[in-house]
Protein backbone atom coordinates (compact mmCIF):
# COMPACT_ATOMS: atom_id res chain seq x y z
CA UNK A 1 0.00 0.00 0.00
CA UNK A 2 1.20 3.35 -0.66
CA UNK A 3 0.22 6.05 1.14
CA UNK A 4 0.19 9.68 0.91
CA UNK A 5 1.87 12.01 3.64
CA UNK A 6 2.62 15.54 2.64
CA UNK A 7 5.20 16.93 4.77
CA UNK A 8 4.38 20.76 5.80
CA UNK A 9 5.87 23.70 3.75
CA UNK A 10 5.25 26.63 5.75
CA UNK A 11 3.40 27.75 8.14
CA UNK A 12 -0.44 28.42 8.05
CA UNK A 13 -2.20 31.71 8.58
CA UNK A 14 -3.12 31.40 12.05
CA UNK A 15 0.69 30.55 13.08
CA UNK A 16 1.37 34.07 11.31
CA UNK A 17 -1.04 35.89 12.97
CA UNK A 18 0.04 34.66 16.47
CA UNK A 19 3.95 35.96 15.86
CA UNK A 20 3.19 39.01 14.57
CA UNK A 21 0.78 39.54 17.58
CA UNK A 22 3.40 38.44 19.95
CA UNK A 23 5.72 41.14 18.81
CA UNK A 24 3.43 43.73 18.71
CA UNK A 25 3.38 43.26 22.13
CA UNK A 26 6.53 42.95 23.03
CA UNK A 27 7.11 46.35 21.15
CA UNK A 28 4.26 48.34 22.89
CA UNK A 29 5.72 47.14 26.03
CA UNK A 30 9.64 47.58 25.25
CA UNK A 31 9.54 50.80 23.55
CA UNK A 32 8.45 53.31 25.57
CA UNK A 33 10.87 51.90 28.24
CA UNK A 34 13.91 51.80 26.13
CA UNK A 35 13.07 55.41 25.18
CA UNK A 36 12.73 55.97 29.17
CA UNK A 37 16.62 54.07 29.15
CA UNK A 38 18.14 56.26 26.54
CA UNK A 39 16.65 59.45 28.62
CA UNK A 40 18.42 58.40 31.60
CA UNK A 41 21.86 57.60 30.01
CA UNK A 42 21.69 61.22 28.31
CA UNK A 43 20.68 62.77 31.84
CA UNK A 44 23.69 61.36 33.79
CA UNK A 45 25.87 63.50 31.14
CA UNK A 46 24.88 66.55 33.61
CA UNK A 47 25.96 64.73 36.07
CA UNK A 48 29.47 63.85 34.97
CA UNK A 49 29.79 67.63 34.23
CA UNK A 50 28.84 68.37 37.86
CA UNK A 51 31.46 65.55 38.93
CA UNK A 52 34.21 67.54 38.37
CA UNK A 53 32.84 70.39 40.01
CA UNK A 54 32.53 67.98 43.10
CA UNK A 55 36.42 68.90 43.68
CA UNK A 56 36.52 72.30 43.78
CA UNK A 57 33.95 72.99 46.16
CA UNK A 58 35.12 70.29 48.68
CA UNK A 59 38.83 72.36 48.39
CA UNK A 60 37.13 75.18 48.77
CA UNK A 61 34.96 74.38 51.69
CA UNK A 62 38.09 73.13 53.40
CA UNK A 63 39.91 76.28 52.65
CA UNK A 64 37.10 78.45 54.03
CA UNK A 65 36.63 80.25 50.64
CA UNK A 66 34.88 83.50 51.27
CA UNK A 67 31.19 83.69 49.76
CA UNK A 68 32.48 87.18 48.63
CA UNK A 69 34.84 85.90 46.69
CA UNK A 70 32.96 82.76 44.59
CA UNK A 71 32.55 81.08 48.33
CA UNK A 72 32.20 77.11 47.49
CA UNK A 73 32.64 77.85 43.79
CA UNK A 74 35.59 80.35 43.65
CA UNK A 75 38.06 79.66 40.52
CA UNK A 76 35.14 77.37 38.34
CA UNK A 77 35.18 78.68 35.29
CA UNK A 78 32.83 80.09 33.67
CA UNK A 79 32.98 80.55 29.97
CA UNK A 80 33.42 77.96 27.58
CA UNK A 81 37.05 78.55 27.08
CA UNK A 82 38.12 77.73 30.62
CA UNK A 83 38.62 81.85 31.55
CA UNK A 84 36.90 84.25 33.95
CA UNK A 85 36.87 82.24 36.97
CA UNK A 86 33.54 82.41 39.35
CA UNK A 87 34.17 85.48 41.72
CA UNK A 88 31.10 86.90 42.27
CA UNK A 89 29.83 87.90 45.66
CA UNK A 90 26.83 85.31 47.31
CA UNK A 91 24.36 84.26 47.45
CA UNK A 92 24.39 84.25 43.85
CA UNK A 93 24.84 81.18 40.81
CA UNK A 94 27.80 80.37 38.85
CA UNK A 95 27.48 78.61 35.79
CA UNK A 96 29.39 76.12 33.64
CA UNK A 97 27.82 78.10 30.57
CA UNK A 98 29.33 81.35 31.36
CA UNK A 99 25.40 82.67 31.67
CA UNK A 100 25.28 83.00 27.58
CA UNK A 101 21.48 82.81 27.27
CA UNK A 102 20.65 80.34 24.90
CA UNK A 103 23.47 78.60 24.72
CA UNK A 104 23.71 74.80 25.76
CA UNK A 105 26.57 73.33 27.57
CA UNK A 106 26.53 70.21 25.74
CA UNK A 107 23.37 69.16 22.90
CA UNK A 108 22.13 67.81 26.23
CA UNK A 109 22.75 69.82 29.32
CA UNK A 110 21.81 74.03 29.23
CA UNK A 111 23.82 74.38 32.13
CA UNK A 112 25.47 73.31 35.37
CA UNK A 113 25.32 76.24 38.06
CA UNK A 114 26.89 76.30 41.35
CA UNK A 115 25.18 78.68 44.31
CA UNK A 116 28.45 79.89 45.94
CA UNK A 117 26.89 80.12 49.57
CA UNK A 118 26.23 76.68 50.14
CA UNK A 119 27.88 74.56 47.50
CA UNK A 120 24.61 73.23 45.98
CA UNK A 121 24.52 72.50 41.51
CA UNK A 122 21.49 73.06 39.40
CA UNK A 123 21.74 71.12 36.23
CA UNK A 124 19.26 71.64 33.88
CA UNK A 125 18.49 69.85 30.27
CA UNK A 126 17.90 71.00 26.95
CA UNK A 127 14.15 70.81 25.96
CA UNK A 128 14.56 68.19 23.46
CA UNK A 129 15.60 65.80 26.35
CA UNK A 130 13.45 66.47 28.89
CA UNK A 131 10.09 68.88 29.03
CA UNK A 132 11.30 72.51 30.27
CA UNK A 133 8.97 72.43 33.57
CA UNK A 134 10.61 69.30 34.46
CA UNK A 135 14.27 69.64 33.58
CA UNK A 136 16.09 70.57 36.69
CA UNK A 137 18.44 67.90 38.47
CA UNK A 138 20.21 69.15 42.14
CA UNK A 139 23.03 68.00 44.13
CA UNK A 140 23.71 68.87 47.26
CA UNK A 141 26.50 68.78 49.50
CA UNK A 142 26.57 68.21 53.08
CA UNK A 143 28.96 67.87 56.27
CA UNK A 144 26.82 66.04 59.94
CA UNK A 145 23.79 66.51 57.86
CA UNK A 146 24.01 69.98 57.77
CA UNK A 147 24.68 72.15 54.45
CA UNK A 148 27.77 73.38 53.60
CA UNK A 149 28.20 77.39 54.41
CA UNK A 150 31.03 79.45 52.49
CA UNK A 151 33.93 80.22 54.68
CA UNK A 152 33.19 77.63 56.96
CA UNK A 153 35.27 74.80 56.60
CA UNK A 154 33.13 71.52 57.16
CA UNK A 155 33.90 69.04 60.77
CA UNK A 156 33.42 65.59 58.38
CA UNK A 157 33.47 64.60 55.15
CA UNK A 158 31.58 66.04 52.57
CA UNK A 159 28.48 63.76 50.92
CA UNK A 160 26.54 64.49 47.96
CA UNK A 161 22.73 64.23 47.48
CA UNK A 162 21.16 64.02 44.01
CA UNK A 163 17.72 65.12 44.05
CA UNK A 164 14.85 64.63 41.00
CA UNK A 165 11.34 65.48 41.83
CA UNK A 166 9.47 63.69 44.86
CA UNK A 167 12.40 62.12 46.47
CA UNK A 168 12.84 62.26 50.34
CA UNK A 169 14.38 65.18 51.89
CA UNK A 170 18.23 63.65 52.99
CA UNK A 171 19.68 65.56 56.12
CA UNK A 172 19.48 69.52 55.97
CA UNK A 173 19.32 69.52 51.89
CA UNK A 174 15.87 70.68 50.29
CA UNK A 175 14.34 69.27 47.14
CA UNK A 176 13.32 71.91 44.92
CA UNK A 177 14.40 69.71 41.72
CA UNK A 178 11.48 69.03 38.75
CA UNK A 179 13.14 66.08 36.78
CA UNK A 180 11.02 63.22 37.08
CA UNK A 181 12.08 60.40 38.53
CA UNK A 182 11.86 57.91 35.50
CA UNK A 183 14.57 60.32 33.83
CA UNK A 184 16.64 60.31 36.86
CA UNK A 185 19.39 57.71 37.47
CA UNK A 186 19.21 55.84 40.59
CA UNK A 187 20.83 57.60 43.40
CA UNK A 188 18.97 60.69 42.57
CA UNK A 189 15.17 58.64 42.66
CA UNK A 190 13.68 58.30 45.97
Amino acid sequence: MRTNKHAQKGFTLIELMIVVAIIGILAAIALPAYQDYTIRTKVTEGLVLASGQKALVAENAANGSAAATGGLFTGMPTAANGTAPCNSAAPSLCSLNGGVAGTPLTKNVTAVNGQTQDGHMEITYEASLVPPANNLLILYPQSNNALLVAGTPPTSAITWTCYAQGKAVVGAAPNNATLLQKYAPAECRA
